[in-house]
């Protein structure tokens, strides 16, 4: 889930920084992960223009490689 909030009066735009994954380790188990401040921010600022992004890793960073 991605917070984001915009300040359209102010020009403002933010998101929450947590990214998170499921994985199965070697006990078989599945466990929900979540990482906070990674530095591969949901929001790719060009010019004037935003793109906010939430989801799948791997296409964001396809998204933001054509951005």
């Amino acid at each position: 889930m991605t917070t984001t909030v915009c300040d359209l009066t102010n020009r403002i735009i933010t998101a929450d920084t947590r990214w998170s994954c499921e994985l199965e380790l070697s006990d078989k188990n599945k466990y929900l992960v979540y990482c906070d401040n990674t530095g591969f921010d949901k929001i790719s600022l060009v010019g004037k223009t935003a793109l906010v992004t939430a989801g799948n890793g791997y296409l964001i960073a396809q998204w933001k490689k054509w951005w």
